[in-house]
């Protein structure tokens, strides 16, 4: 849930749990409340300048920190939950120098592609969930398969016919894109509007990025089980489900917006299934 407080009342964002789940009692909501990460915070933005992008993205073991799990290692972009986010203009030239620093874990699920179960769990590549390009190599090819200790090359080019939008980055590795998604690694994509293409209002407002991840370790169990992998590790607070949502890698965050002022809120459901997001937003 993402709490927003307005002139002294409160907007609830409810990021709602699947139909057929019950409502908390009040003393389980009490004690999430308790357990919230704080003030809603943007993860940090690389922007493309004179008509590039060209950074360096590792996929890697590492801790994420948050209330919700005193333990909490996982597969993170460039260390962090989400990564950062990209935000590029129509034309520009995309590159991405993918490294894959995982350890290759012993005895893992190497299955062919043809079985369609979780496998190949340290293996990696990237897919432009929403981007309009090209589906080869060396852009948004989801059939390459970089290994433990390897790196490629992605070359995008954004077609300069783009309209401006929010899309999302992730693994996709056949086999092991639940393992990877599940355990955090996504960020979000975005490409400017071009002039005049919104409204002056959508233009100028305050820019919210809110990129909601579901984590169900239930699932995270039977995923490994399956790959055989042992490298994710969560470990949940007292009184936090199985099943929970993050926004931008905080649980229950909160924030503030002022009375009589415009916000765009780029919303990404960044999630490995088929659940809803059931945002709401609830009467004043």
């Amino acid at each position: 849930m993402l709490a927003v407080a307005v002139a002294g009342q409160m907007m609830l964002m409810l990021m709602s749990l699947p139909n057929g789940i019950t409502a908390e009692t009040e003393a389980e909501r009490v004690i999430r409340n308790l357990l919230s990460d704080g003030p809603l915070i943007q993860p940090p933005i690389i922007h493309s300048s004179d008509g590039k992008l060209d950074i360096t993205i590792s996929l890697a073991a590492g801790n994420h920190i948050t209330n919700a799990a005193p333990v909490f290692y996982s597969r993170l972009f460039n260390g962090s939950l989400p990564g950062q986010t990209l935000r590029v203009q129509a034309g520009d030239e995309v590159r991405i120098l993918y490294k894959n620093e995982l350890i290759a874990e012993a005895g893992v699920n190497e299955c062919v592609i043809t079985t369609n179960e979780f496998c190949k769990p340290d293996r990696t590549n990237l897919h432009f969930h929403g981007w309009h390009i090209s589906g080869t190599s060396p852009s948004d090819d989801v059939h390459i398969e970089i290994l433990p200790g390897e790196e490629f090359q992605y070359i995008i080019n954004v077609p300069g016919y783009h309209s401006g939008g929010t899309a999302w980055l992730h693994p996709h590795v056949h086999g092991s894109t639940t393992e990877q998604i599940l355990g955090g690694a996504a960020l979000a994509l975005i490409i400017e509007d071009k002039p005049n293409a919104v409204p002056v209002e959508v233009a100028n407002a305050e820019e919210i990025v809110l990129l909601v991840q579901n984590v169900n370790v239930k699932d995270l169990q039977e995923v490994q089980d399956t790959s055989r992998s042992t490298l994710v590790q969560i470990e949940l607070a007292e009184g936090i489900e199985e099943s929970f949502r993050m926004v931008n890698g905080q649980y229950r965050p909160t924030h503030e917006i002022r009375l009589g002022t415009w916000y765009r809120f780029r919303v990404i459901f960044a999630n490995w299934d088929k659940k809803a997001l059931d945002l709401d937003l609830s009467d004043m």
